[in-house]
């Protein structure tokens, strides 16, 4: 795990505003949905 960390050239930043986020949740919802289908 550290050794991929100082491969990177940019950190990870960590984002503070709960709307930010929901980008982020809004694109881990389409993969689930794609995966649901495929199970089912």
């Amino acid at each position: 795990m550290q050794d991929c960390s100082r491969r990177r050239s940019k950190p990870t930043r960590i984002r503070q505003s709960q709307y930010l986020n929901n980008r982020i949740e809004q694109d881990h919802r389409r993969i689930k949905r794609r995966v649901r289908l495929r199970i089912s």
